[in-house]
């Protein structure tokens, strides 16, 4: 969850939301289009990484097509990223001053039933996920910012196809890899 980014996009006119990847607050069969940027990587195991791919199949009107972009662990020259294997805890660093704020509150952007929590308690709220492996910890570094240790898969080649094709439901139109992440776009059969 970004509430920095949700906040951005609500403040443009957008609709915004926050929602569990697992079980999304849309209608079966609601969009033309679903878009999923560096989130299925954030899953723990291969099953969990494809019952979130079938959850945004699901959304998707028959003829619609979804666009998954995840991180590779092939990296290229002058990447800032390295991967020694697959499951890391990469640092993320959030700055005290601007997380947590009222204006990122569930008034300003939609908050899917069961998010109100995350978002009113801004930081303290992320820890509550540590159980699922998505923060493995919190370090203090300074007064100005906390790092969390954010677990990442990082996929090889032909690996986010097969959790796509394992979702069923959706023919792999292409894939490949742009700027250190592999991507697959997928039409609903």
């Amino acid at each position: 969850m970004s509430a920095n980014l949700i906040q951005i996009a609500h403040e443009k006119g957008h609709e915004t939301m926050v929602a569990d990847n697992l079980s999304l607050p849309y209608r079966t069969s609601s969009f033309d289009f679903v878009v999923s940027i560096a989130v299925i990587h954030h899953f723990t195991s291969f099953d969990r990484r494809v019952a979130a791919v079938k959850e945004l199949i699901r959304t998707l009107k028959p003829g619609g097509r979804v666009l998954i972009f995840v991180w590779a662990l092939e990296q290229e020259d002058g990447s800032k990223r390295r991967f020694d294997k697959q499951d890391v805890f990469v640092p993320w660093n959030l700055d005290k001053k601007s997380f947590g704020s009222k204006a990122a509150g569930k008034e300003k952007a939609g908050v899917a039933k069961g998010k109100e929590e995350v978002l009113e308690h801004g930081l303290n709220a992320l820890s509550l996920k540590k159980e699922e492996g998505e923060v493995k910890e919190v370090v203090k570094s300074g007064n100005e910012n906390i790092v969390y240790q954010r677990y990442y898969h990082v996929f090889v080649k032909g690996e986010l196809d097969e959790v796509v094709a394992g979702a069923g439901g959706v023919e792999i139109e292409t894939s490949g890899y742009d700027r250190d992440n592999w991507y697959v776009i997928a039409k609903k059969l």
